[in-house]
């Protein structure tokens, strides 16, 4: 039980840190990039939930596909 819970925490750490730089690369994206249509914003908010999920899906402790 210990070492599902350190392999959890490991992976939600790994998670929590991959989504909080995609957010801060896709904001840096829309501000220097000076993007003002919404519809390209959509599309690269939607790369970073696209992204997320995949990372959920392949890095969770009970995920069929190997990591």
């Amino acid at each position: 039980m210990i070492d599902f819970l350190i392999i959890f925490f490991k992976k939600l750490v790994y998670l929590n840190i991959n989504l909080l730089f995609s957010i801060a690369m896709a904001l840096l994206v829309i501000k220097i990039g000076k993007i003002k249509h919404p519809k390209v914003k959509y599309v690269i908010w939607g790369m970073i939930i696209f992204r997320f999920f995949y990372d959920i899906l392949i890095y969770s402790p009970n995920s069929k596909i190997p990591s």
